[in-house]
């Protein structure tokens, strides 16, 4: 059943957990064998694949984006900051403007800060047909521990090329 209706984050969030922890398919394999089962790429392979012709869809925040992102990626964030509460709302519009920007047979990546906000836009993007996406886990900046050290690389700390604004 799909709803039209705003999710709050800890909605979201609670969503997104459910998502991560089921994004793996089968296990085993690459990443372009797993991509039809909701697969994962780390950003070495996300590299790679971006060579061989995938798109990197950003699904963060139009500030977080601009701070910073993979050269040549496309902006469309899943999540938005509601100016009157500062939290993060679900965008209405992700779906169309992805279905608006970006063909159903392209290959793609998502992306987000640590890769929980694009494993949810993932599993979005099937429910509406597209059946060739990546998630690159530990998205742009990595996951940390919480002493502080990083447990999955990101695009940022394994110092590939950035653009920003």
């Amino acid at each position: 059943m799909r709803t039209r209706r705003l999710w709050r984050l800890p909605v979201a969030l609670t969503m997104v957990t459910l998502v991560g922890c089921a994004s793996t398919g089968k296990g085993g394999g690459s990443a372009v064998e797993n991509e039809m089962e909701l697969g994962e790429a780390t950003p070495q392979e996300a590299r790679r694949l971006l060579a061989d012709g995938y798109i990197y869809l950003d699904v963060r925040t139009p500030e977080e984006f601009q701070a910073g992102r993979p050269a040549g990626s496309v902006n469309i964030p899943v999540m938005l900051i509601d100016p009157a509460s500062g939290e993060k709302e679900l965008n209405p519009r992700f779906l169309d403007a992805v279905t608006t920007a970006i063909p159903k047979e392209q290959r793609v990546i998502l992306g987000c800060r640590t890769g929980q906000r694009s494993a949810f836009a993932q599993r979005m993007m099937y429910e509406r047909g597209y059946r060739h996406t990546l998630n690159m886990i530990g998205g742009y900046a990595g996951i940390a521990d919480a002493g502080g050290r990083v447990v999955q690389e990101g695009w940022s700390t394994l110092n590939y090329p950035i653009e920003k604004d």
